[in-house]
């Protein structure tokens, strides 16, 4: 592998694992901390958009992986971690004084991962002209 590829492949973990941190950062602000801007928007919207964005990251992260371990079904396995950290992150909400956890919030987070691995399927397939 090459330096540069490699630079490249590092840069898209550090953007999966650095939003997957800025993610669990965000879940675990407590009520008063969250901006009235952000707190004025419907949240199941945060959440499918988040998850959304995690999956694609995580699939661009398995997927350009020079290991065979991570490349392979990179798909499946961007959407398994995205749908088990949703839920934990869901999970340790109720730990948190003034916040709880959601079924809402957690099926948010799985449409989210849901609609990201349809859009990394449906961009995989052949094209017939």
């Amino acid at each position: 592998m090459t330096d540069s590829k490699t630079l490249s492949n590092l840069g898209r973990w550090a953007a999966f694992l650095g939003f997957s941190v800025l993610l669990a950062t965000l879940f675990n602000l407590p009520p008063e901390k969250i901006p009235p801007m952000v707190a004025g928007v419907n949240d199941k919207l945060f959440h499918f958009l988040d998850f959304f964005l995690l999956t694609l990251l995580g699939f661009r992260a398995f997927a350009y992986s020079g290991q065979t371990l991570f490349h392979a079904k990179a798909g499946p396995k961007a959407t398994g971690f995205s749908l088990g950290y949703g839920t934990l992150l869901e999970w340790n909400q109720r730990f948190i004084p003034g916040r709880a956890a959601s079924l809402w919030d957690v099926a948010a987070n799985v449409l989210g991962s849901l609609a990201a691995f349809l859009f990394i399927f449906l961009s995989k397939k052949p094209q017939n002209h």
